[in-house]
């Protein structure tokens, strides 16, 4: 087995008990559901019919 060690690397197992704490001790900051979400303002939605009137085209279609 390998046991070279780097030399940021703690001796005891207190003082790598110690190094967990002091680096993962804490949670981070809350954060506001509301700062979760993103709104943005979005286009109107596209015509279906494409500006054509349907009846309209029905009757120019079947009754001329």
């Amino acid at each position: 087995m390998d046991t070279t060690r780097t030399a940021d690397a703690p001796d005891t197992p207190d003082e790598a008990a110690a190094a967990r704490v002091a680096r993962f001790g804490q949670l981070p900051p809350r954060v506001d559901p509301g700062d979760l979400v993103e709104e943005s303002p979005v286009s109107p939605p596209a015509d279906p019919s494409f500006g054509r009137n349907p009846e309209t085209d029905w009757m120019l279609r079947y009754a001329g």
